[in-house]
């Protein structure tokens, strides 16, 4: 009887052996991250497409491609636009994110919670509206009626400087920040009536931190009733009868005629 020969055994191919694909110079291992020359990036790019072709993926917004600094700028804008529109509560971080164009990440690197963003956005209106304050003239009080001039213009301009003020007025967990906000600007505008009192620009038995303490509360309120009025449209002519008022009745006769000026050339309607 003829006996069959044994079959030769075959041996699995290694996984650690490369193997000739199809194309020149295409190489791949098993289990290796490149297949056919392609990478996974290259493939998840591919299947990401493709998921979007089918509906099944979500867009995702532009992401700009800023330095640090300007990227705290468009967060903090973005979230103040935010605030103003829709409040302090309804704001996410979602939209703030979608609004300056940046990734959640990114915005939590500077930002880490909701609060430290909207300080933030108090922060930077207070250095915003403390840098209109220029002693570019020798009037102290001319310095005085532009810085108002300027942080008026600002509230109605800069999201920034409305929605911090509007922050800082509106929610208790804002208190010390507006405090401290209010105290630098009473103790630099009185700073500003001291000058104007060495000048011999002021004749009133009024001490200049008084006079600080009496003139930041008086801006404050006419802006705040302007903006629930009308929404600021009438935000200079108010200011112009607010400064009217207080010059007739602290400004040394010598300079009234000249201050009102200034004050009908910033506020009068043109």
């Amino acid at each position: 009887m003829r006996r069959r020969g044994r079959r030769p055994r075959r041996h699995s191919r290694s996984p650690s052996r490369p193997t000739r694909r199809p194309g020149p110079g295409r190489w791949s291992r098993s289990g290796s991250a490149l297949r056919c020359g392609r990478s996974a990036t290259t493939r998840s790019t591919a299947d990401a497409r493709g998921r979007e072709a089918r509906g099944g993926a979500r867009p995702v917004p532009p992401v700009r491609d800023t330095g640090v600094v300007e990227r705290r700028t468009l967060i903090l804008e973005a979230a103040a636009r935010e605030f103003e529109r829709v409040g302090w509560s309804a704001t996410t971080i979602a939209a703030v994110a979608r609004g300056a164009g940046v990734s959640q990440g990114a915005l939590h690197f500077h930002f880490p919670t909701k609060l430290s963003l909207a300080l933030g956005v108090i922060d930077e209106q207070n250095v915003r509206t403390f840098d209109v304050v220029r002693l570019a003239d020798a009037s102290p009080l001319h310095a005085l009626l532009r810085a108002s001039h300027g942080i008026a213009e600002m509230l109605l301009d800069d999201p920034v400087v409305s929605a911090g003020i509007r922050l800082s007025l509106e929610r208790g967990e804002f208190g010390a920040a507006t405090a401290a906000f209010y105290e630098q600007w009473i103790g630099g505008i009185s700073d500003l009536f001291r000058l104007a009192l060495a000048a011999g620009e002021l004749r009133t038995d009024l001490t200049a931190e008084q006079l600080g303490a009496t003139v930041v509360p008086m801006f404050t309120g006419v802006h705040l009733v302007s903006a629930v009025r009308t929404g600021r449209q009438d935000l200079f002519p108010a200011l112009e009868s607010m400064w009217r008022l207080v010059l007739a009745g602290i400004v040394d006769p010598r300079h009234r005629e000249r201050l009102l000026g200034v004050v009908a050339d910033l506020f009068g309607t043109p």
